[in-house]
């Protein structure tokens, strides 16, 4: 699956979260949120939300200081669809016929 930033994402995990000690705000389910930064390492991909903010942590492996991120597996893309309100217009003139779905 591929993401971008600035894309909203809603949380698909209905169960709570692995605690991790330096967290403070998590992830819920149903929760809509909005990519602030993507990260790759290997195979795992992580996101990190605007909507969320956590104080920064070592990271194990590389040594390095930043915001955790969250496993992107436990998200999927908001799929927005254009509204189509033709059929709303046409109630608007005046003897116009209304097609009938079964």
């Amino acid at each position: 699956m591929t993401f971008r930033v600035g894309q909203k994402v809603v949380c698909i995990l209905n169960q709570p979260w692995r605690p991790q000690r330096d967290l403070v705000q998590m992830p819920f389910y149903n929760g809509v949120y909005t990519i602030a930064e993507i990260r790759v390492r290997g195979e795992e991909v992580g996101l990190r939300f605007f909507e969320i903010q956590n104080p920064p942590t070592r990271i194990t492996d590389t040594g390095q200081i930043s915001e955790p991120c969250f496993d992107a597996k436990q998200f999927r893309p908001i799929v927005s669809r254009k509204t189509d309100i033709s059929a709303l217009k046409a109630l608007l003139v005046p003897g116009a016929k209304i097609r009938e779905t079964a």
